[in-house]
């Protein structure tokens, strides 16, 4: 996962800081502008104490933004959402280039954390730029394609 400032794209590192920044991506990729605390505290840390897990989410958000940049993620005492901040697959969903393209979306995350929905939406966009390119740039078109062929295989299913 890539994601930052916009402008400033870099690799995030650590589990629970991917999670979290997945899980408001994903909320954001799916037209939703934030997430309930309660659904993320649920999402994070789904065995913990409500308070011990209100308290770690409070230390994971300032970790997060003391490595990311303070803008990254917006809160509200009741909602949480992404601040103005670039990702590799909102760039390649708008009509960024398969450059762009950094294998099967949250590929990493927890198997109760990986919704098709928005994965099913990068392969229709893969499938979509191959097709787009056949014509005009076959070798751009068998790369993708071949992007394409490790999605399926990664995921045990083919993008529609």
């Amino acid at each position: 996962m890539r994601c930052g400032p916009l402008g400033q794209v870099m690799p995030v590192k650590g589990r629970k800081r991917r999670e979290l920044l997945a899980a408001l991506l994903d909320t954001g990729l799916r037209g939703r502008p934030d997430l309930a605390r309660t659904d993320l505290l649920d999402l994070l840390y789904p065995t913990t104490e409500e308070l011990q897990a209100a308290a770690a989410l409070r230390e994971l958000v300032h970790t997060t933004r003391t490595a990311l940049g303070s803008g990254i993620i917006q809160t509200t005492p009741s909602v949480y959402a992404l601040g103005h901040v670039a990702s590799d697959a909102h760039a390649f969903l708008t009509g960024g280039s398969t450059q762009l393209w950094r294998g099967t979306y949250l590929q990493d995350a927890a198997p109760e954390r990986q919704d098709d929905t928005v994965a099913e939406a990068l392969c229709l966009a893969l499938r979509a730029r191959i097709e787009a390119a056949l014509p005009t740039d076959p070798h751009e078109a068998a790369r993708s394609a071949r992007l394409l062929l490790e999605a399926e295989l990664t995921t045990s299913r083919r993008c529609a």
